[in-house]
């Protein structure tokens, strides 16, 4: 009796056992199942619950997939109101899965489709159920190229492209594996100097975009037509003082320039001097910059007026008078940056001053 009671005993703990695994089992299956994490997936995308839809997309490892930076893509997501869903079709094959959303719009009942991907993880979880994520098609857009002039270092968003795909005599083409659909910035550095940040939007796989048209940074812009204009006035002003090349502290390779410029200021006789001499409305414009043979160079063009005064005799009598005159300034000015100074290496066009 006792034996028969004891058996009973085991049969109903074995029945209670089985019955708590089967609901543990059902449970868990449907929350780690293709079809819950897929309603999720849609009631999260609809809401723009970053937390979430970054809880459950199948992303890599990457610097420029996380989630903050999911948070600046959701921007450009299509906005999906409904009133109902439900699951439509279901294609599976081994370890991927298509699961059609079939919805209405909240506006008019409109039906509308929306199509998520699915992978199955090789982690399973509590080491029995298996574990199905979303595939970021929605977010994420693959082998994107950026092309840059030659030996530049390439930053997105702050990060150091690393990945080059190609290279040419001119240029470098990087390559992002994976990156988040929307609004980015590019900034190139060279020779220690960081050029000014561009924006890129990337919206599709496979993207090749071009930043060959590189810019100063407005600071260090600031600081180099700065010292143009004073390089001008120093160049001018020495030229008309017979200030001697080599204590002007200037590159070797404009001295054939200051030269040219001081034949202005000493063809004339006794008679026929230039007596003064101001600039007004100097003003610089870098109309391109180069990085070439791994040396930056700016390329300036200076316009303005030069307002001189000079003697002029007469060619009936010994009578010697004063005159104005005004020249509009109109030059470009070459500059290379060498060991972290700008240094002035040629000057074409230089305005004639008549006397």
């Amino acid at each position: 009796m006792k034996r028969r009671l004891l058996n009973i005993i085991i049969i109903v703990e074995i029945v209670f056992i089985l019955a708590g695994v089967l609901v543990f089992g059902v449970t868990n299956g449907r929350y780690y199942g293709m079809v819950n994490i897929t309603k999720e997936y849609f009631q999260s995308y609809a809401k723009k619950d970053v937390k979430k839809l970054y809880l459950m997309l199948n992303i890599q490892k990457s610097a420029w997939l996380k989630e903050n930076s999911l948070t600046k893509s959701i921007e450009n997501i299509e906005d999906i109101r409904y009133s109902k869903f439900s699951i439509g079709d279901i294609q599976r094959e081994k370890q991927r899965a298509t699961v059609d959303i079939v919805y209405q719009e909240d506006k008019d009942g409109t039906e509308k489709h929306f199509l998520v991907n699915l992978s199955k993880q090789k982690k399973k979880a509590l080491s029995i159920f298996p574990v199905w994520k979303v595939e970021p098609d929605h977010f994420v857009v693959k082998d994107v190229e950026i092309v840059t002039p030659k030996d530049v270092t390439l930053y997105v968003d702050g990060i150091e492209v690393e990945k080059k795909l190609e290279s040419s005599v001119l240029e470098d083409v990087y390559r992002i594996d994976q990156i988040f659909l929307g609004e980015h910035i590019i900034q190139e550095r060279v020779d220690n100097v960081e050029l000014r940040p561009q924006k890129v939007n990337f919206h599709q796989d496979k993207q090749r975009v071009e930043v060959k048209n590189m810019l100063l940074n407005s600071e260090d812009e600031r600081g180099l037509l700065s010292l143009l204009e004073k390089d001008v006035k120093t160049l001018w002003t020495g030229a008309y003082e017979k200030t001697d090349f080599g204590d002007l502290s200037f590159d070797s390779a404009l001295k054939r320039d200051y030269w040219l410029l001081q034949q202005q200021f000493s063809r004339g006789n006794r008679k026929n001097q230039i007596i003064g001499m101001a600039f007004s409305h100097l003003k610089g414009k870098l109309i391109q910059l180069q990085w070439t043979d791994e040396v930056l160079q700016a390329e300036i063009l200076v316009t303005g007026n030069i307002d001189y005064c000079y003697t002029q005799s007469s060619w009936f009598s010994k009578e010697v008078s004063e005159k104005q005159n005004e020249v509009d300034f109109n030059a470009q000015f070459n500059y290379q940056y060498v060991n972290q100074h700008w240094v002035l290496v040629e000057i074409n066009h230089m305005p004639s001053l008549d006397y």
